[in-house]
Order: structure tokens, then C-alpha cells, then sequence
């Protein structure tokens, strides 16, 4: 059986639908290959897709892989209470951030019954402008969510954010990125017809304490998800590593995601006010 992991190497960014494997209770992961952000932009490396190794046992086929940075996966039930859509986007450290890791086994450990879909889009160093307004990052997302969720009754949505490292290097998006933050929002609300998506936002680290506008990022992150009645956010400084870096380590990414699947879970289980 484990000469039978199929892992899928896709050099050809025009390959838009990949295998689909389907099996009861376990996760399926669907990468896409291709960067719909202009030209110059696409990534050179080759994309890896792997379905299913860790959830059968076929062993560590993910060892030294980079994961994919867009992708779609969800949990296959033949009955399941509740469908819930977990949006994740932003710029490298979203990226990085592999949610089979941690961030969807945490879900699943708190929401055993229901079906989790979970959609993710991040392009590194990309300011928030790619979003807002409806910029091309953010219809990438939506086109992929919706085609996820086609006739699916959802119970619930949960945006989960990592960004704003590049538009710190700039005084005016420094200066616009709170109205840019709270449109976005906003962004999902008409175009997902609802009012009570979740949205969890991660603050910067302290990687680059002291300097004005990421400083002033960090609080506008915080203010912003304080202002919303659906909003949270989670700390990062301490998922950077010894150097302090704008990056995590493997270890820093991996709490990251939990960090992220905890805050979703508190704002969906959260009463009502």
C-alpha cells in the first residue's frame, strides 16, 4: 500500500484539475497550479499535491516539501450536522503556513460531525491593494470558496488573515491600511450575503518593533478586530524563532495554525450577544 502514495508533480501551470480522491472521514487536499497574479509574479519552483499520506499511514511523504500555497481541502461525510467554509489568505507567512498541519486537525477535533472546507490563497509580498477593492488575489479567493461551497448550505464562515508585513514599507499604505482592513471585511459580507462571518486576524510580530509603521499596523490589526462584533485576533511574536525574524520556522508555523483553527472555534461557539 505505500508504494501507492500518489503524489502529483505539476510543472505545467495550466493543469487546473487535479485527482480528486475520495474517502469517507478523511481529508482531501486540492492544490492549484496556477497564479492568476500577473506574469511576472509566477512562481518558478514546481507545485507537489498530496493526497491523503499522513491520514492512511503511508508514512512521511511530506518530509522537506514545500506545501501548496493555494488550496482547497474538506472533510468527506456521507452525513454530516453542519458545512463550514474557512477562507485563508494573505501575504508569506499565510503562505507558509501548511493548515494540514495543524490547523485543520484542530477543527476537526472540535467539530467531529460537521464538514470543513477550508480554501486557501496567499501570495508572497503582496500589499493589501491586491484585495481591496476586489482586487485579483481576493476573486481568486472568492471564485474558489464559491465553487467549494456550490450548493452546500453553510453554517458557517470564518476569514482567517496574515498580512500587512509589505504595506508597512510605505507611509500612505500604512496610513490607508485600517480602511483597507475594514473593507475588505466588509468585501465578504456582500459577497458571501451575510453579516456573521468570523474573521480572525493575525497580528504582526515583533519582529520589527520600534519601526513607526510597523507598529502602527500592529495596533490597527488589533483595533480593527476589536471593533467587530464577529472579530479576533492572535498574537505571533513569539512564533518568529530565536532570530527574530519576519518568517517562522516549521515549529512556529505549526502554532501558528492551531492558534488561528482556537480563535475560529471560540468565535463560533461564542453565544450570541
Amino acid at each position: 500500500m505505500r508504494n501507492r502514495v500518489t503524489v502529483f508533480l505539476n510543472i505545467n501551470r495550466a493543469a487546473l484539475n487535479l485527482a480528486r480522491i475520495a474517502l469517507l472521514g478523511t481529508v482531501v487536499l486540492i492544490a492549484s497550479t496556477v497564479n492568476t497574479e500577473s506574469a511576472e509574479q509566477v512562481s518558478k519552483r514546481p507545485n507537489l499535491v498530496l493526497c491523503m499520506a499522513d491520514d492512511l499511514g503511508w508514512g512521511d511523504t511530506k518530509k522537506d516539501l514545500a506545501p501548496p500555497q493555494n488550496q482547497t481541502e474538506s472533510t468527506e461525510s456521507t452525513t454530516h450536522k453542519n458545512t463550514r467554509l474557512f477562507l485563508l489568505s494573505g501575504q508569506s507567512n499565510m503562505a507558509n503556513m501548511d493548515p494540514q498541519v495543524s490547523f485543520t486537525p484542530t477543527l476537526r477535533d472540535a467539530f467531529p460531525n460537521d464538514q470543513l472546507i477550508v480554501v486557501k490563497v496567499a501570495y508572497g509580498g503582496r500589499p493589501i491593494a491586491r484585495w481591496v477593492p476586489r482586487g485579483k488575489i481576493y476573486k481568486e479567493l472568492i471564485e474558489k470558496a464559491k465553487r467549494a461551497v456550490h450548493e452546500k448550505d453553510v453554517t458557517t464562515i470564518t476569514f482567517v488573515w496574515m498580512q500587512g508585513e509589505r504595506d508597512h514599507q510605505e507611509d500612505e499604505t500604512t496610513l490607508t491600511y485600517k480602511e483597507n482592513l475594514e473593507t475588505l471585511y466588509r468585501q465578504l459580507t456582500e459577497d458571501f450575503d451575510r453579516s456573521d462571518i468570523h474573521f480572525v486576524i493575525g497580528r504582526l510580530s515583533d519582529a520589527r518593533l520600534g519601526t513607526p509603521n510597523w507598529d502602527k499596523i500592529r495596533s490597527i490589526q488589533v483595533e480593527v478586530a476589536q471593533s467587530l462584533p464577529f472579530a479576533d485576533w492572535i498574537d505571533t511574536d513569539d512564533l518568529n524563532g530565536p532570530t527574530n525574524g519576519v518568517h517562522c520556522p516549521p515549529e512556529g508555523y505549526k502554532q501558528m495554525g492551531q492558534r488561528f483553527a482556537q480563535k475560529a472555534i471560540d468565535l463560533i461557539k461564542k453565544p450570541p450577544m
